[in-house]
């Protein structure tokens, strides 16, 4: 297993920070901040789940260029709720027209689709902690240009 990196600052305070060692990836934050109101045609469970997502998202996190992907995880989310619902409420099993067995539930079914959905949208979008590790959204470029200079 490879050691934690890092950073630049706890370098410099040990001493040990050199401009070939620096850590030139840059991270762009977002300068648009995505709105509170949620897009007109939104249903009201995935009103609450934008609310959610935009006032708990770190600052930079979400851009207006986020907002068609997190109102189509909004309303994933919004369906998914509703489906969890349905299998607790015991539609679980459902009968099978050919055999008279027991199946798994259309319900059942849908809801572990929208799953998929939601866990590719929230890696998109930067919701889980491996994403969020990956793309700090606080973090500010430490050069002006794309690359750093590694000549002196």
């Amino acid at each position: 297993m490879p050691r934690p990196k890092k950073s630049d600052a706890e370098k410099a305070a040990r001493g040990t920070l050199q401009k070939c060692r620096m850590n030139v990836r840059t991270i762009p934050v977002a300068k648009d901040r995505l709105s509170e109101e949620p897009p007109v045609g939104v249903p009201g469970d995935a009103k609450e789940a934008w609310d959610l997502a935009v006032k708990n998202a770190p600052e930079g996190r979400l851009s207006v260029v986020d907002g068609p992907a997190l109102e189509q995880w909004c309303r994933t989310y919004a369906l998914w709720r509703k489906m969890a619902k349905a299998v607790e409420h015991g539609a679980l099993y459902g009968v099978d027209e050919k055999s008279g067995g027991r199946k798994l539930s259309p319900e059942f079914t849908a809801m572990q689709a929208l799953l998929a959905s939601l866990i590719k949208l929230e890696k998109e979008l930067g919701f889980t902690p491996v994403a969020r590790a990956h793309a700090p959204a606080d973090a500010a470029p430490e050069k002006d240009g794309d690359f750093a200079d590694f000549t002196s």
